[in-house]
């Protein structure tokens, strides 16, 4: 039996260019564990360089670039938080679109 979603580690440092569209192409939801690289390092990833230029440029935070980076390659992200002003973050997301060359 084909599974329904399959449950796989990707973030930017750990992007998964060849899983994400091969489990994509057979028509399974991919969800992305650790969306933020895990508790306890969670700050390296949010003080890239690179990530933080991208959050600046639409006026959003790390977290929320890395969401939307995750939500335009069709993988599904639950970030856990039990601060309501990361939940409300975390929702906020659907407002900008990242650029091709950001997405890489």
């Amino acid at each position: 039996m084909t599974p329904s979603v399959v449950q796989n580690e990707i973030h930017p440092y750990y992007q998964e260019k060849e899983v994400v569209p091969y489990i994509q192409s057979l028509r399974i939801v991919i969800e992305g564990w650790f969306p933020f690289e895990g508790r306890g390092h969670t700050a390296e990833l949010f003080g890239d360089e690179v990530i933080s230029r991208i959050g600046k440029t639409h006026d959003v935070t790390p977290a929320q670039a890395i969401l939307r980076w995750n939500l335009q390659r069709g993988v599904v992200v639950i970030p856990g938080s039990g601060n309501p002003s990361y939940i409300k973050e975390n929702l906020d997301i659907f407002h900008f679109s990242l650029a091709e060359k950001e997405m890489e």
